[in-house]
């Protein structure tokens, strides 16, 4: 009996690595306009050649695209690569587009952008990633900070654009809009960007009425609720509305002295806290005489701690952010306020053990609402919304996120926080459609 050949799937995931490389090929001047477009080549016993083809965005987005050419004639491969590299081509070392490769996806990955769907496959055509050694190559823009570039009608804006500003915050990334750029020549991009680049507030994160009916349609289609999604939703909503320790009137103002609020505005932190271009350096020496001479102000610990979070650049200020965070609960244990500043930051920072073991490895509302003997209907939706961040992080989990929306949206006093919820959501849902290859 004759064996049964595998499927050209199942060929690459477990045979394809066994092939020798034949030739590696790099598009010229890809650090410039930042689009690395790599063909690694594999050659099969008999003659015939396995390729794949990776769009690798170096600036932001990792590997945006990629496929496979599966046990081909040659002629036909570079029939296929002709329409490609247009301008021609260079062959390159193994290790070199390897590296390419692989930090443009780390890269991305440190902000929660995953790599095109057909990666799953495709990497199969590379060595694993770790078994080459490591050799440093240019992801981000000059300053290695992450340029998005993109056209106003991209579909996954609002996606990009929200993780970026969860990670990295103002000031901490770049958006250009190929649109606005003079020249069509890509190669002009990276010289052109700096002058043409937009705030990224200039862009309006958030979905039409449109946009969210169209997603939403979308992913209940290809995403499958549990059977008991609709009565956790209607428990969980139960349960807040009998919740006698929600004080329903407004939080308490700031506490800050006006003297304290004056040092405080040389780091230019006052009502607005634009944290652009701080200067390390000199802002920690104020932060830290600032706790040391009031150590019981506990908003002070929060704008401290959204400093040191701003400055995501500087390794200090992550040691000292997380100095502070510990400090700030050990002297306010029974803050529910200071709790939701620490996951933010603890979430902002990847820092995942960290985050469950403040929630006591549990991240749903009710437990996380029965901790504390009061708390203002502000603190639940910052709460919620925090939680829903979380969640969404991660696919398998956008039905929780879901269920704490759901529970919360038709409540007078969530009206106020129900747009941003919502957003998120939705860029999750857009961000799973998006990895599963599902046009809008």
């Amino acid at each position: 009996m004759s064996q049964q050949a595998l499927s050209p799937e199942k060929y690459i995931r477990t045979k394809a690595r066994t092939l020798p490389i034949e030739t590696c090929l790099l598009n010229a001047g890809w650090s410039d306009h930042g689009l690395a477009v790599i063909t690694v080549i594999r050659r099969h016993p008999k003659g015939s050649v396995t390729a794949g083809v990776f769009m690798v965005d170096i600036f932001c987005l990792g590997v945006k695209d990629c496929y496979s050419l599966f046990n081909v004639h040659e002629d036909k491969l570079w029939e296929a690569l002709d329409n490609i590299y247009t301008e021609g081509s260079l062959e390159a070392d193994y290790a070199y587009v390897h590296n390419i490769i692989f930090n443009a996806v780390d890269f991305a990955r440190s902000f929660n952008v995953s790599p095109h769907k057909d990666f799953s496959l495709c990497q199969y055509i590379l060595e694993p990633e770790d078994s080459i050694e490591f050799i440093e190559t240019p992801v981000g823009d000059k300053e290695e900070k992450p340029l998005f570039l993109t056209s106003y009608d991209y579909p996954h804006n609002s996606s990009v654009i929200h993780k970026l500003k969860k990670h990295f915050g103002e000031g901490g990334f770049k958006v250009v809009y190929r649109d606005d750029l003079e020249s069509d020549d890509d190669n002009d991009i990276y010289n052109e960007y700096e002058e043409e680049e937009e705030n990224p507030d200039d862009f309006e994160l958030g979905y039409s009425t449109e946009d969210i009916a169209i997603i939403n349609e979308k992913f209940s289609r290809h995403y499958k609720y549990s059977d008991s999604f609709d009565d956790k939703i209607k428990n969980l909503r139960q349960f807040i509305e009998k919740l006698n320790t929600i004080e329903y009137g407004p939080a308490p103002e700031s506490a800050i002295p006006r003297d304290i609020l004056e040092e405080l505005e040389m780091l230019k932190v006052l009502t607005e806290r634009h944290y652009e271009n701080i200067n390390y350096e000199k802002a920690w020496p104020i932060i830290e005489s600032l706790i040391s001479r009031y150590p019981h102000i506990e908003e002070l610990y929060y704008i401290c701690l959204e400093i040191c979070s701003a400055c995501w650049y500087d390794e200090r200020a992550k040691e000292n952010g997380d100095k502070i965070c510990t400090e700030m609960l050990k002297r306010f244990p029974r803050s529910f306020r200071a709790k939701i500043k620490a996951g933010i930051y603890y979430d902002n920072k990847g820092m995942e053990d960290e985050f469950k073991l403040l929630w006591g490895n549990d991240i749903s509302l009710k437990p996380a609402l029965m901790q504390f003997n009061a708390c203002y209907v502000s603190d639940v939706a910052r709460i919620a919304i925090l939680f829903m961040d979380h969640l969404t992080s991660e696919n398998e989990k956008i039905e929780e996120a879901e269920i704490i929306f759901q529970a919360l949206k038709d409540l007078d006093w969530f009206a106020e926080y129900k747009d941003e919820a919502e957003d998120i959501l939705t860029v999750a849902k857009d961000d799973y459609l998006w990895e599963q290859g599902i046009e809008l």
